[in-house]
């Protein structure tokens, strides 16, 4: 199997009724070394952002706290690792408050953000990011191209 760890930000667009599995979509994209010290829920290298039951939307602040958390190096893995699950209900300054960690990510990073359509998302993010679908355990990988929205 070959390594698609071409990019450090990716968007999971997720066709599933299921919420993807963190540990698949690392070894989907990083290969199938890539294994966890910690379960993905103790690993304090990774955080995940979601939607907040009583929310409508993912706000700026809890962005801020993705991006400070990539900042700092790796404790125990190769990577600080974000995953934005609902990415698709991030508000538009939440989005662009992303922009400039996805145009320069710190090193030994990466930046998952699962939605339902990579189209929800603003070009500026879709244009930085590699598309991946998830479709009931199968995945395809999409070519990152700007016409090419899912």
């Amino acid at each position: 199997m070959y390594t698609m760890f071409m990019s450090s930000a990716y968007i999971i667009v997720n066709k599933s009724q299921n919420k993807p599995d963190i540990e698949a979509i690392l070894k989907l994209t990083a290969g199938n070394d890539y294994k966890f010290h910690n379960k993905p829920e103790s690993n304090p290298d990774l955080i995940s952002i979601d939607l907040e039951e009583d929310k409508k939307s993912i706000g700026i602040a809890a962005v801020k706290q993705g991006i400070k958390f990539l900042a700092e190096r790796p404790f125990q893995e190769k990577n600080r690792i974000l995953f934005i699950f609902n990415a698709d209900k991030l508000t538009v300054e939440a989005q662009n408050s992303l922009l400039k960690t996805l145009e320069e990510p710190p090193e030994q990073t990466l930046i998952f953000l699962i939605s339902r359509s990579a189209g929800a998302l603003l070009d500026t993010i879709n244009s930085r990011c590699r598309k991946l679908v998830f479709a009931d355990n199968k995945d395809v990988l999409i070519p990152n191209n700007e016409n090419n929205l899912i």
